[in-house]
């Protein structure tokens, strides 16, 4: 793309206002004030720019007076921000970075010390060359110390310098690289999946929040294929989810279809198609036990409750449903799960007692769309002189006759019931055989 069409691409943002009025703001006081990161990655893509970042030669303390609004709160990193409020009131802020070297880092996460530099060593500290670029508005001009122009053309995502450096001094890049992958489907280049490979093993130490919020933006791009690919055989699945069963050879490929034949993919979808893996092949004694390990085990991830407790009701469903059990079968499809459960049950190959129940389920709507009501109640059973403790199941016995168009009316419904009293009583023992 040339330098007219990425200034268009960057025109058409809602925020280039604030970006035009802080380039002029830093070139007015005699500094540098480059477009920089992936702003301009994406403009030369043709993606949507997500937000705006500025490099510049100026110092914060520089930037701050002539900046009078500007906030400071990471100026000792040399990057001040400046709020601003777009058409509709709702707020935004135009980051400016002072162009910098980061000297040492610590936690394998950020750097303990920086120093000012140039354009060109503020670039090589960036993690990959497609997100080194610089875009000079005063000039005109695309500004590439690493060969992030000829990466983009060639797809790419590489790491700038040597690969297992940048992975060492900041773990998160690990996931980043994969998660660009996951978005805008480049590849990643080979020495750069190889130092991947050999440094996925530390990602545990970076802080869940974000590792989660790496693997939200992998499972829910266009992409994800690819990405899920090197996340498998590079380990990166086996170091963040406790090697599951998903994760491990023959599941893998089992699993990778039939997520991809999931229409909605989202975190939802893939820690339930997860859970399921897990739980598959146990008997029910255990499955419950197991539930709430993984339970525990996802709030550790820091998985966002409200997504923990939709996925533990899909699971409760999934495991429940079927002609065995049939009239919670049938309610689950006025359930708020059903889009996302169908869609489960349709790739693992529940397809068919679906269809079943789905037929049950509309040939028994009212007029009204709702399930019919049972023709008999508590009640009814208590008249009958059914024993309390007994009144649930033959209410439910007497229902799913009626679900299944075995029972038309109530006189039918009660019919049946005094017949099951009659094998109910029957099956009780007799006042002797207790006494013995």
């Amino acid at each position: 793309m040339d330098s007219a069409k990425l200034l268009d691409h960057f025109k058409n943002h809602p925020h280039w206002f604030a970006v035009k009025e802080c380039v002029e703001v830093l070139t007015k006081g005699g500094f540098k004030a480059y477009l920089a990161g992936g702003c301009v990655r994406d403009a030369m893509i043709g993606r949507p720019i997500n937000d705006f970042d500025l490099a510049t030669d100026a110092l914060p303390e520089q930037m701050q007076k002539i900046f009078k609004k500007s906030l400071g709160h990471a100026a000792h990193f040399g990057v001040i921000s400046i709020p601003y409020n777009d058409q509709d009131g709702v707020s935004f802020q135009i980051e400016i970075t002072r162009f910098r070297w980061d000297k040492v880092y610590e936690d394998g996460r950020r750097p303990k010390e920086i120093e000012f530099s140039s354009e060109k060593e503020d670039a090589k500290r960036r993690d990959f060359s497609m997100n080194s670029l610089f875009f000079d508005l005063v000039a005109n001009t695309v500004i590439d110390f690493t060969g992030g122009q000829q990466d983009i053309d060639l797809k790419l995502i590489k790491a700038v310098g040597q690969p297992l450096q940048r992975f060492q001094e900041d773990r998160l890049r690990i996931l980043r690289a994969i998660r660009f992958q996951s978005q805008i489907g480049f590849d990643i280049e080979p020495r750069t999946l190889l130092a991947i490979q050999q440094e996925c093993k530390h990602i545990q130490m970076i802080s869940k929040e974000r590792v989660f919020t790496e693997v939200k933006k992998t499972i829910e791009g266009e992409n994800y294929l690819d990405a899920f690919n090197n996340m498998y055989s590079s380990g990166i699945f086996s170091a963040l989810f406790n090697n599951m069963l998903f994760s491990r050879h023959p599941y893998w490929e089992e699993f990778k279809i039939d997520y991809s034949h999931i229409q909605e993919k989202s975190v939802e979808s893939f820690f339930a198609l997860m859970t399921i893996y897990e739980l598959k092949d146990l008997d029910l004694a255990f499955r419950s036990e197991k539930l709430k390990e993984l339970v525990s085990f996802y709030k550790s991830l820091k998985v966002p409750s409200k997504i923990i407790k939709s996925v533990q009701g899909l699971i409760t469903i999934y495991f429940d449903f079927g002609l065995h059990n049939l009239i919670p079968s049938i309610r689950v499809f006025e359930s708020k799960h059903n889009s996302l459960f169908f869609n489960l049950l349709n790739v693992l190959g529940k397809k068919d007692e679906f269809i079943k129940i789905r037929e049950i389920y509309k040939n028994n709507l009212d007029a009204y769309s709702h399930l019919k009501m049972p023709l008999i109640n508590g009640r009814d059973c208590l008249a009958l002189e059914i024993e309390p403790f007994d009144i649930g199941e033959v209410l439910d016995q007497a229902y799913e006759k009626q679900l299944l168009g075995l029972i038309v009316d109530r006189n039918e419904s009660l019919a049946f019931v005094r017949k099951l009293k009659e094998s109910l009583d029957r099956a009780k023992p007799t006042p002797s055989e207790v006494e013995n």
